[in-house]
């Protein structure tokens, strides 16, 4: 098994940011099955020690917080999306989420249950920039590592911890909704073709890890999710649009029609030979995830 050795990104890291750290690192190296149980209790005595100042004052958690999940966001992007490591770093948040919960008041937001609401996880998550991706001004270890982070946080809604469907549909819509071909002096076309797809490899391998680990948060239902889009592929041309005055085929969010379609966009990328063959794997392992979430009689 590779071994990984997580190292702090920050140049000035907070001193308890260091006790975090070889929390995480001796957690995601061990095959102990109470390893992510006992990270959680470290994990909240640091937070507790943080708190209280030398004088007994209290401070007030929310720079904690931010700090915290800021730097369990730089340990997700060091791990390759598929590792093992991904799967016990995101243990240690559902073993923080579970710890016996208690009041805590961030001044600037609201009262919250720590760990079980996971304070400020999803407004720093926000500040990670993982919605209206500009992949083609990113390298491509920047794009590893958002594919990384993007697998921790697909293995948080998965555990069903957040409601992270948001991020899911914009990789969906990057990967598997199509893309437009200009023509010049005539409207653009709507191609089905996945090989025009640019960073397909990186965009399909995000959009696989939100499905293997979320396709049984996500299927069967029907509900709007705020602050998604649609690609080509799901939305209507500008004629039919028109008269029935929608955009999309369908809900703008989650519905049964766009899960086909992703299934059978999963399914195109499987089987094109024109694909690299570990994309076309990542695609195929979508696809066997995806049935199986659906019940006997709809396979």
């Amino acid at each position: 098994m590779d071994s990984f050795r997580l190292v702090l990104e920050d140049d000035d890291p907070p001193d308890f940011t260091v006790k975090v750290l070889d929390v995480v690192n001796n957690t995601i190296q061990s095959t102990d099955s109470a390893a992510a149980n006992d990270a959680a209790l470290a994990i909240d005595a640091i937070l507790l020690e943080w708190v209280t100042n030398d004088d007994d004052t209290k401070r007030d958690p929310e720079g904690f917080f931010w700090c915290f999940w800021e730097t369990l966001y730089s340990f997700a992007q060091q791990l390759p999306h598929d590792s093992v490591q991904q799967d016990r770093l995101a243990a240690i948040v559902e073993s923080l989420a579970n710890l016996p919960p208690r009041t805590v008041e961030l001044k600037l937001w609201r009262e919250y249950q720590l760990w079980k609401e996971l304070p400020i996880f999803g407004a720093a998550l926000r500040e990670m920039r993982l919605y209206n991706i500009k992949w083609e001004k990113m390298k491509p270890d920047e794009k590893r590592r958002f594919v990384n982070l993007q697998a921790f946080a697909a293995r948080v809604l998965g555990l069903r911890l957040l409601g992270l469907e948001v991020y899911a549909i914009w990789v969906f819509t990057d990967a598997l909704e199509g893309a437009m071909i200009p023509i010049r002096g005539s409207p653009d076309l709507v191609s089905h073709d996945p090989t025009i797809v640019t960073d397909l490899s990186f965009k399909v391998a995000a959009a696989a890890e939100w499905m293997v680990h979320g396709a049984k948060v996500m299927y069967g239902r029907d509900e709007e999710v705020y602050a998604t889009d649609g690609g080509p592929l799901w939305k209507l041309g500008k004629k039919e649009g028109n008269k029935l005055r929608r955009r999309y085929k369908g809900t703008k969010g989650l519905c049964p029609q766009r899960w086909d379609l992703w299934r059978e966009r999963f399914e195109v990328i499987r089987d094109c030979e024109e694909v690299d063959e570990k994309t076309r794997n990542e695609a195929g392992r979508a696809v066997t995830v995806m049935y199986r979430a659906q019940p006997e009689h709809e396979r």
